[in-house]
């Protein structure tokens, strides 16, 4: 679609771009949480789940699976 002249574009490629860079920085956080999980050492794994089962619990309800 094409834009009118002088329309404003870049406020939504900017809230695009933010959006962009926030899923990119959670993808690394899960890929740092998972790795954690599947090749941490015990002591590591238990330690990550204490911190973030709080936050997976929230999550389970936002969502209707608890």
């Amino acid at each position: 679609m094409l834009n009118k002249p002088g329309s404003n574009t870049k406020g939504k490629k900017d809230a695009w771009t933010q959006e962009y860079v926030q899923i990119l920085s959670t993808l690394i956080m899960v890929e740092y949480y998972l790795d954690i999980l599947l090749y941490g050492d015990k002591k590591d794994q238990e330690d990550l789940v204490k911190e973030k089962e709080g936050e997976v619990e929230e999550l389970a309800k936002k969502y209707g699976l608890s």
